[in-house]
């Protein structure tokens, strides 16, 4: 695995070494760059960083091994690790014969085969593309193109001259980043809108216990007969006490307080108790057996719950 704490640690420019590019090892590990060959590349890249040899040719093609092991959600850390080598210890990168030059035709190959892998999983769509995208946010995009800012600001304040080609591939990696950015807050936005729709989904299929109590509310159910004259009756209580009619008051306030002692509420709410009725007599052979068990202690318990929260009861 690509340790790029090697990268970021303090590198003391008195110790630099370079190595030349007719050296066998420098042969190999272009080699192996080239094909692709990344880890095995980075492997020898790591022996000569043991020997303070950071020549800026290969720095690049360790890079490349990191992204290729960690894609996209590793972008962060490789932009943040070259950031960190040109703000503090560009001094020990090598070779210091055209360094500007070699450092110019790195970067940008870097940040060409960067965007190109990425534009490749993501116009295929496939396996890799989704675990990455599924690692990587919007946050996690918009703190990526703050670093690839730094980074222009620090290509600009430690190369001279300005690396042109750098540059370009940045311009176009930026865009890149900038496109897929809009893409994951659209993505996120629509993600919202989707799990809204889903929770109003489940509560429109959801049976509210509320929901059901309010469809009990006098307001909803029509007037019975019976029920209608008790209300008249009422009414007529009060218009005689306001009339001070006591005695005609005296004998409907008995009538009323009889109508109390003896009040059925199926007498006066046909409509509330008609499917209870309904469906305790087409099942009543199935719930019948279960009255027997009334004593048990199953059954009291049930009917303690049921007594102290209807809606965990029915849940139960």
């Amino acid at each position: 695995m690509a340790d790029l704490s090697l990268l970021q640690k303090e590198l003391n420019p008195e110790e630099a070494q370079e190595i030349k590019t007719i050296d066998p090892r420098f042969q190999e590990i272009a080699g192996l760059a080239q094909d692709a060959k990344f880890e095995e590349a980075g492997k020898a890249i790591e022996t000569l960083f043991g020997e303070n040899i950071y020549d800026i040719r290969l720095i690049g093609y360790y890079l490349a091994w990191a992204f290729d092991e960690g894609g996209l959600p590793k972008l962060q850390e490789i932009i943040d690790t070259v950031n960190h080598l040109l703000e503090n210890n560009w001094g020990a990168v090598t070779p210091k014969k055209r360094l500007p030059r070699h450092a110019d035709k790195s970067f940008s190959w870097l940040l060409g085969w960067l965007l190109k892998t990425l534009q490749g999983h993501e116009e295929r769509q496939d396996d890799t593309w989704k675990k990455w995208i599924s690692q990587f946010s919007r946050e996690n995009c918009e703190a990526l193109l703050e670093s690839v800012e730094k980074f222009r600001r620090m290509l600009l304040a430690n190369i001279e001259p300005a690396p042109e080609k750098t540059l370009e591939q940045w311009g176009k990696l930026k865009e890149w980043l900038e496109s897929l950015a809009r893409t994951l807050v659209s993505k996120e936005t629509e993600e919202a809108k989707e799990e809204k729709q889903e929770e109003k989904q489940e509560e429109k299929q959801e049976v509210s216990l509320s929901q059901q109590k309010g469809e009990f509310g006098l307001g909803t159910v029509a007037v019975s007969p019976a029920l209608q004259d008790l209300f008249d009756r009422l009414k007529a209580f009060e218009i005689l006490v306001q009339q001070n009619q006591m005695e005609k008051a005296a004998l409907v306030a008995y009538d009323i307080s009889v109508i109390i002692e003896n009040f059925d509420p199926t007498h006066y709410f046909p409509q509330i108790f008609g499917n209870y009725f309904y469906l305790l007599s087409r099942h009543i052979d199935e719930i019948s057996p279960y009255w027997e068990k009334k004593d048990t202690l199953h059954w009291k318990v049930m009917e303690k719950l049921y007594q102290t929260d209807l809606e965990s009861f029915i849940q139960f």
